[in-house]
């Protein structure tokens, strides 16, 4: 890596300490969603809706994406520490393919979950059995 200054190096590492936790939201939030939607199919006493189902697989698949991101960084991070910046770059930019990724199927699956949400069957709120 090319000479940085104490200021330069202070800053790289906490952008990287920012990107650490970011990684880690990315990963609890679609954790989550998935638990959620899981536990809302579960106690449906009602035929869950593709939507919800399709809605959990995606956040589940984004939480496993997640964790690859985690792998990612680490490989672009080693390639940046021992200086070889051709392959850092790659494995820096898969990182953010992966991220883009990531985002787009936390959308879809926010989008599936409310369709799936909007289209089941209208239960009558009396009926306790």
């Amino acid at each position: 890596m090319v000479n940085m200054t104490e200021d330069a190096k202070w800053h790289w590492a906490e952008g990287n300490k920012y990107a650490l936790e970011a990684a880690k939201a990315i990963l609890l939030v679609n954790g989550a969603a998935a638990v959620a939607t899981l536990t809302f199919i579960g106690n449906l006493k009602l035929q869950p809706t593709p939507g919800l189902v399709w809605s959990m697989v995606i956040f589940a698949v984004a939480a496993l994406a997640s964790a690859l991101l985690f792998i990612f960084a680490y490989f672009a991070q080693l390639y940046y520490g021992n200086a070889n910046i051709r392959w850092a770059w790659r494995w820096h930019s898969c990182t953010y393919i992966l991220l883009i990724v990531i985002a787009v199927l936390f959308i879809s699956g926010i989008a599936l979950a409310a369709h799936g949400f909007f289209n089941l069957p209208h239960a009558n709120p009396c009926d306790f059995s």
